[in-house]
């Protein structure tokens, strides 16, 4: 199977998976607006694909709009590498965008 046909899989995986998982979420947490559902089924769609591991970070989602964007940029560089270009076409795209810390930090 060739690289670009196991990734076209991944994805449908992906899609079929969060339109299965998102009727669930609904069900169990009615109080959820469509956007806590839709990240809910994520959250699921990730750890039922994903290979448990521990990995000793953190995970966060932060929905901003391009308007945002310097401000959260000029934050985020104190401490991460972050290519604002990138961020900008994650936001357009409606897609993740992955930041390195660029040291490591201990929190206790």
């Amino acid at each position: 199977m060739t690289p670009a046909r196991r990734l076209q899989l991944a994805v449908e995986l992906t899609q079929t998976s969060r339109k299965l998982l998102t009727p669930g979420v609904r069900r169990r947490h009615s109080d959820y607006d469509d956007e806590q559902a839709r990240l809910a089924a994520i959250r699921l769609t990730i750890n039922v694909h994903g290979m448990p591991r521990t990995t000793h970070d953190a995970d966060v989602i932060v929905e901003i709009g391009e308007s945002s964007l310097e401000k959260f940029a000029s934050v985020l560089r104190k401490n991460f590498y972050f290519d604002k270009e990138a961020a900008r076409d994650a936001i357009r795209s409606n897609f993740m965008l992955n930041r390195l810390l660029q040291e490591i930090t201990t929190i206790e």
